[in-house]
């Protein structure tokens, strides 16, 4: 067994020792649909970077692999929708703003239809349509917590079972501190940026000092495996938001995550204008020439997020690239007016609901999406990119209100107040029992 793996394997251990919850339980989150679908968008989000490494399995980019891909997402996301308009839905503010950028999108679709604009606009869904009180948001935080340890296993068994297919050499401009690399020949790129992510999700639904630390040198040690500085990097700034986000907690004052979220957007909108040339960023400098050109010729509506996927070659741009850029993506994908909708609609989520919390994890989860996409794009509307679900799990933790740990029911006849109105400041009344709803 090589030190890499034993590496890998110890550091899995740690963080999940770390955001394991205690068994006696005080919330009953698994009744919660919200809590199914935050599971399977971090379990999957996880599992298929590194099944991808391993070519285990048929993980490619083609329509059908996305779909299945995004199979258990989208499954409980129907449901999720489903159960809204059955007891009461709405269409929040942040998702009408959706809406009118997949309009945009939908009207670049009708010249080049795309299968997957559709799965994606059916992936946002559930942020779009939300139940009339909310998500619940501690079953979105324990939904976080069981789907990254699944995730962490199955790249701890992956790794385990394929050996050398999944760790090996390093590429010879970068390297681990182990000196072999989880995904051999620099190929671990993708799955470094997701756990970079989930860590951040991890720090931010830990509590004690002390296991916000263990998540630290954990997480460090499995986003250094995979050699990727971009994850690196992106990580760093992810465990500052993080720490920003736990004081802003901690004062009740939500002014120090949403400077870092607001500095976390500023960098990723401005860095491909600081004058880079074709060769920086490992070549990523002429990506960003490239779509400067694109969106200096059509600005105002783009080009339809399939364009990258349905070139030709001849701009000499590889078939299923993207920017590597969160902000260039967007432009070249829906214009200026798609750009100022999504961008509303981030704000309206970060602002949507009265509860504290809700908003500091909200604001905290776009800073994070923002880091993530400064040389990469980590998730956007229109397509899968790296992480599908991660930016409809920021809408619909903006649709969330914490409910009290005390006064709700299982099952059962009996009617109570809504835990959901006592949490948003709303005045009380009757509430279904929870098997109903």
């Amino acid at each position: 067994m090589s030190l890499a793996l034993i590496a890998l394997l110890c550091a899995v251990a740690l963080w999940f020792l770390a955001i394991r919850r205690p068994s006696k339980r005080t919330h009953p989150s698994a009744e919660r649909i919200e809590f199914w679908w935050t599971l399977s968008a971090f379990a999957a989000g996880m599992s298929f970077p590194a099944l991808n490494i391993a070519s285990v399995g048929s993980v490619g980019s083609s329509d059908l692999d996305v779909a299945i891909r995004l199979a258990p997402i989208l499954a409980f996301g129907f449901i999720a929708v489903v159960r809204s308009l059955v007891t009461r839905a709405r269409i929040p503010a942040s998702g009408a703003w959706l809406l009118l950028a997949f309009g945009v999108l939908a009207a670049q679709s009708i010249q080049t239809p795309s299968p997957i604009v559709v799965l994606s606009f059916l992936l946002f869904l559930p942020a779009i349509v939300t139940p009339s009180r909310g998500y619940d948001l501690q079953a979105i935080l324990d939904g976080s917590r069981v789907g990254i340890t699944v995730g962490l296993v199955a790249i701890a068994g992956i790794a385990a079972i394929n050996g050398p297919l999944v760790i090996g050499a390093c590429r010879l401009d970068k390297c681990s501190m182990w000196g072999e690399s989880l995904g051999p020949l620099g190929t671990g790129n993708a799955l470094g940026l997701v756990v970079a992510a989930s860590a951040a999700v991890s720090l931010l639904t830990t509590s004690s000092p002390v296991r916000f630390g263990v998540v630290v040198m954990s997480s460090y040690i499995l986003v250094d495996l995979t050699s990727s500085r971009s994850a690196l990097y992106s990580w760093i700034a992810a465990v500052g938001i993080a720490l920003a986000y736990q004081l802003s907690k901690q004062t009740g004052r939500k002014f120090f995550v949403t400077t870092a979220a607001v500095a976390a957007g500023v960098v990723t909108a401005s860095f491909t204008f600081l004058g880079w040339t074709g060769l920086d960023f490992t070549e990523r400098g002429a990506l960003w020439l490239y779509a400067q050109r694109l969106i200096e010729a059509q600005p105002w509506f783009g080009y339809g997020s399939s364009f990258w996927v349905r070139g030709g070659g001849t701009d000499g741009i590889q078939l299923n690239y993207s920017t590597h850029n969160l902000f260039l993506e967007l432009l070249v994908s829906f214009g200026v007016v798609g750009v100022g909708a999504f961008v509303v609609a981030v704000v309206y989520a970060c602002r949507a609901q009265c509860q504290l919390e809700s908003r500091l994890f909200t604001t905290a989860l776009a800073g994070v999406l923002c880091v993530m996409s400064i040389t990469e794009v980590f998730s956007a509307p229109g397509r899968p990119y790296i992480m599908a679900a991660f930016v409809v799990f920021l809408f619909i933790a903006g649709a969330s209100a914490q409910e009290p740990r005390s006064g709700s029911t299982r099952t059962g006849t009996q009617a109570t107040a809504d835990p959901a109105d006592t949490a948003l400041g709303r005045p009380s009344r009757t509430r279904r029992p929870r098997f109903l709803q």
